[in-house]
């Protein structure tokens, strides 16, 4: 019996040191992951710090964007007015020059009169010649390049609305269409001619608009 006793209690023994060195095994996996765990932590602690950075990085941003905004807003009303003020002072200009040049061609003009359509501020005349009565409507521009004034004009003035609303002015037919401009760049005699739209400046007529409608011509 004791021979057994000793037998089992030696098994015992084993089984205790086999479940020690696995207890010692297990122990230095949780160390491991522990200290995994302490890296992951520390990492998680650096990119939170530089999380924080980036957001109190991106709050600047977003008030220097809205004060860009802010400010870019304040100039387009400023360049608005100055595109305003500089746009009145060519209609004046163009509405006090156009009776005397349309006169020095012999023509009689009996009334000038701006006409704001579709944002654009355009000058209509009522014009005589001889028992011939028409109506020159004139775009103006600070500045003629290109041919987009010329086919704006051509647009405006074949459209239905803008036929009515000079007829309910009083207005003649025919229209003669002639782009008033205060520069007027190198190419925009070959497009009036293309266009067959008259071309002024404030020292004169630069291309004769069609008048084919006139007796005689």
């Amino acid at each position: 019996q004791i021979e057994a006793l000793t037998q089992r209690m030696e098994r015992v023994e084993a089984q205790i040191e086999a479940l020690t060195q696995r207890m010692e095994r297990v122990e230095a996996q949780i160390e491991a992951l522990t200290q995994r765990m302490e890296r992951v932590e520390a990492q998680i602690e650096v990119h939170s710090q530089i999380l924080a950075s980036l957001m109190e990085r991106l709050d600047w941003v977003v008030e220097r964007l809205d004060w860009v905004v802010q400010r870019l807003e304040r100039l387009e009303e400023r360049v608005g007015r100055l595109e305003e003020r500089w746009g009145l002072v060519h209609e004046e200009a163009a509405q006090n020059l156009l009776p005397i040049l349309l006169r020095r061609k012999g023509w009689s003009v009996s009334r000038v009169t701006p006409l704001v359509f579709d944002g654009e501020v355009d000058l209509i005349a009522q014009v005589e010649v001889g028992d011939q009565k028409f109506t020159v409507v004139a775009e103006v521009k600070g500045r003629v390049i290109g041919t987009k004034p010329f086919e704006d004009l051509l647009k405006t003035i074949t459209s239905h609305q803008f036929l009515m609303t000079i007829r309910k002015m009083g207005y003649p037919e025919p229209i003669v269409p002639i782009v008033f401009g205060m520069v007027i760049y190198f190419d925009a005699e070959e497009h009036a001619k293309q266009f067959g739209v008259g071309l002024y400046n404030p020292h004169g007529e630069l291309v004769e608009p069609p008048l084919s409608f006139l007796k005689g011509e």
